[in-house]
């Protein structure tokens, strides 16, 4: 047996905003910086690495975008290292 741990997180909240607001708030940096890092490198795009920054703690993160189904689902893989 492996010591190996797996990580996840899963979150939810109701947001009472049309749907595609909501999904376009979290693929897009220009938007998601208003409420969770200050700074995103790109969009949310299947196959890119992107880096999240947060300015104010002088950290960032990378995260490789597994699949975006726009309007349904974002999956992300953090890649587990600080900048």
């Amino acid at each position: 047996m492996s010591d190996l741990l797996t990580h996840f997180v899963e979150t939810q909240m109701l947001i009472r905003k049309p749907i595609a607001t909501v999904f376009d708030a979290f693929i897009d940096p220009s938007v998601t910086k208003n409420f969770w890092f200050t700074k995103g490198s790109d969009k949310l795009e299947t196959g890119k690495t992107i880096t999240w920054e947060w300015e104010m703690y002088n950290i960032s993160t990378k995260v490789y975008v597994k699949e975006i189904q726009p309007n349904n689902k974002s999956a992300l893989s953090g890649m587990n290292q600080q900048l």
